[in-house]
């Protein structure tokens, strides 16, 4: 399972089993953080972490089943496009060390791929 964000928090890694797989069951999620990301993961600190989320308004809930609300995504996205406006990122090719082109494939190599991960 490639995670989305860093998997640090118990909350990224319930957010990272809901990116790839939804709705599920608390016990499912507990399962896939065990499988993927922390196998000793307690199983109460995951329905601690899913029920703190959900009243965050993070998540839904149907049947006992969770899954990502698209309230909040759309509000997310909403919140990156108007912090991208105010803050660009970088300049043009500050990140791009290399671009390699043939016919049909383009090889872009960065100096510091981290960079694109989410961090606290």
């Amino acid at each position: 399972m490639e995670p989305f964000i860093d998997t640090k928090t118990t909350k990224k890694m319930i957010l990272d089993v809901l990116i790839l797989d939804y709705p599920l069951s608390v016990r499912d999620i507990h399962k896939e953080i065990v499988k993927h990301f922390k196998p000793q993961a307690d199983y109460f600190t995951i329905y601690d972490g899913v029920r703190t989320l959900r009243k965050q308004g993070v998540l839904i809930k149907h049947n006992r089943k969770y899954s990502i609300s698209p309230e909040w995504i759309q509000q997310t996205q909403e919140f990156v496009n108007r912090l991208l406006t105010k803050y660009p990122i970088v300049e043009e090719n500050e990140l791009l060390k290399n671009i390699e082109q043939s016919e049909s494939v383009r090889m872009l190599t960065f100096d510091n791929p981290d960079r694109f991960l989410f961090r606290e």
